[in-house]
């Protein structure tokens, strides 16, 4: 029997191992009582990525606003006004779960898209008033309230109520370069102050980038809070290098994993080389504010087709919606001209993809090109500031969870890599850093052939010598044939010989290595036939790039060796825009994820192995 007219309870058991609920079902009457499990919902989301998509991402939302009620709860019966809590005010079981359902469901992106509310239309979004009201609204609220993070019955489960402006909101920037100096700029303050050797607060800086808001800012207009999280840790990171507080920086690191003083004294030293000024420092914590916004669904489907991806959205914004983010308006001619560079700089050059080898040496070339087209090293400059405050909040946090000892090898690396580029050649940068990422590894490099291996390994994201031995293992299972495709694969420059840029190929060895039915070995062998198959197609091309997000997610999904192994002859090719492709999966592929290996498929296995070893057994001919 159900107290109420709801039909469910236990919602999260769908979602954890493990939880502890308090609604019972009793028998009354006779009735017919159904169960679903989370392995029942798998199968069903298997044979559908979108749907995947869209559902994990919703139960992700589930789970963060259960945690957060669970925790207000627990607390507020702590309290001794709590204790007296009427039992019309308490929180019963079937409340949370629908307060979450509801909240996770309106917070999803792919129900943003089709419900997207007038106050979260590009054109009605102002920030300009979040000042005039001040803090006062901010203090009428009881935060610590589980019944303020369980909403009324008709609100939208988000903060999304809060955008409900007054009316009369106007834009203040009639002007692409407007700025208003009739008041002090918090954000200039704030740098000034910076570079004196003080720090800021959470406050100061929501001040100085209203965008940044924790209840009225974009993140949380379009819930995006995870990357509210990483843009506010982005800027104290950069904070704490301007003004080397390397404790602060490191203080939630384990001990065991903690940046080194010497490697913290190498960013430091790379940070005095870009040596910021105010107009630089401020345009950099302007990018890292708002640098998501173009990954935003709810905000890129309002963009034309051209400006959807994340760059070009970006951009795309700041011309042509001020009222979006109104502090670009705030920056220097020159802060708006260095952002806008950096962003530019992005749609040809990615730094990321350059540490784990997923780009080419042609990339640095566009790098290289671009800086001398624009600006040169001034640009450069602040490309790396931006990138030292970007790199540190990848794992978000309070202060920098991922500037380890070990990731900050490959970074430092990088950065360094890269502050050469206008001076050297391309090539031999490149090929450097692949060089010296082997040395890293205890690998020295002694010939081309060793090279190829060792970006392998960097795509693999080997991180020590046992896991550069487990990828040679699997390599030297190939066949002499495929890893001459690999290798020439994998030298490709892409200045003198076309080179195929295989975009979230990190992904996909990544998460091949977790599923025994693929394997690394599996995905190798894959990739050999892909490059075969593309090869006609990028030779016309310097640079041909394949996005292969839908083979990452087939990988985790796919549970038959063979339905992996021949999953390219059901997959196609498909044209985004100029010599950049996708690979598509199909449905056929989709439906074929789960089933189980037939007799001819244990024997069609059985014959491709006794294949293999004979390749590796026979020696090459020699004709004298």
């Amino acid at each position: 029997k159900f107290s109420n007219d709801r039909q469910f309870f236990s919602e999260v058991a769908l979602y954890v191992d493990t939880v502890m609920h308090n609604c019972t079902l009793s028998i009354e009457t006779f009735a017919e009582v159904y169960s679903l499990s989370g392995k029942s919902i798998t199968s069903i989301l298997l044979h559908s990525p979108i749907c995947a998509s869209m559902f994990v991402e919703y139960a992700k939302e589930f789970i963060a606003i259960y945690s957060r009620t669970a925790i207000a709860h627990h607390q507020s019966l702590l309290s001794s006004r709590a204790a007296t809590m009427s039992k019309k005010n308490s929180i019963n079981s079937w409340q949370v779960d629908m307060k979450c359902a509801k909240g996770a469901l309106k917070s999803n992106s792919f129900y943003m898209d089709m419900n997207l509310k007038e106050n979260k239309v590009l054109k009605n979004v102002s920030l300009e008033d979040l000042k005039k009201r001040g803090k006062k609204q901010e203090k009428e609220d009881d935060a610590s309230s589980p019944r303020m993070l369980l909403c009324d019955e008709d609100s939208e489960g988000t903060a999304e109520e809060y955008h409900n402006w007054p009316e009369g909101s106007h834009m203040h920037h009639e002007m692409f370069h407007h700025q208003d100096t009739s008041v002090t700029d918090p954000a200039n303050s704030l740098v000034k102050a910076l570079l004196q050797g003080q720090s800021f607060t959470a406050e100061q800086l929501q001040e100085a980038f209203v965008e940044l808001h924790p209840r009225y800012g974009l993140h949380t207009m379009y819930s995006f809070e995870q990357e509210h999280e990483k843009a506010v840790c982005a800027c104290f990171c950069l904070a704490a290098l301007v003004t080397d507080d390397y404790d602060s920086f490191t203080e939630p690191q384990q001990e065991t994993a903690k940046l080194h003083p010497s490697q913290w004294q190498e960013l430091r030293n790379i940070l005095k080389w870009a040596d910021p000024t105010e107009d630089v420092l401020e345009a950099a914590f302007f990018l890292l504010a708002v640098r998501s916004l173009g990954k935003c669904r709810a905000v890129t489907r309002q963009l034309p087709r051209e400006a959807q991806k994340p760059e070009e959205a970006l951009l795309y914004i700041m011309e042509n919606h001020p009222n979006v983010v109104p502090s670009f308006a705030r920056l220097s001619v020159a802060g708006q001209d260095l952002v806008c560079l950096a962003v530019e700089l992005q749609q040809g050059f990615s730094f990321p993809q350059m540490l784990q080898g997923e780009n080419v040496p042609a990339n640095l070339l566009q790098l290289q090109d671009f800086l001398r087209q624009n600006g040169g090293e001034k640009i450069l400059k602040f490309y790396i500031v931006f990138l030292l405050g970007f790199l540190s909040a990848l794992q978000g946090g309070t202060g920098s969870l991922f500037m380890t000892h070990a990731n900050a090898k490959n970074i430092n690396l990088g950065l360094s890599t890269v502050q050469y580029v206008l001076e050297k050649e391309p090539g031999f940068l490149y090929w450097m850093y692949i060089y010296q990422r082997g040395v890293l590894l205890n690998q020295l490099a002694r010939s081309s052939y060793d090279l190829a291996i060792l970006r392998l390994a960097c795509l693999c994201r080997a991180r020590n010598a046992q896991d550069y031995n487990q990828l040679e293992t699997a390599w030297n299972q190939l066949g002499e044939h495929q890893q001459d495709v690999l290798s020439t694969h994998f030298l490709a420059s892409g200045i003198k010989a076309p080179a195929i840029v295989f975009e979230f190929l990190p992904l996909c060895l990544e998460r091949a290595k977790a599923n025994p039915h693929v394997s690394v070995l599996g995905l190798l062998e894959v990739l050999v036939s892909l490059i075969q198959a593309t090869w006609v197609i990028s030779r016309s091309q310097k640079i041909t790039t394949i996005d292969l997000s839908n083979l990452a997610a087939f990988i985790t999904s796919v549970q038959n060796s063979f339905i992996f192994q021949s999953c390219l002859q059901r997959s196609k090719l498909r044209l985004l825009k100029h010599a950049d492709y996708q690979l598509d999966l199909t449905e056929v592929n989709w439906n074929r994820v789960s089933e189980p290996p037939s007799d001819l498929e244990v024997v069609a296995n059985s014959v491709q192995a006794i294949l293999q070893r004979q390749r590796r057994t026979e020696s090459p001919t020699i004709s004298m």
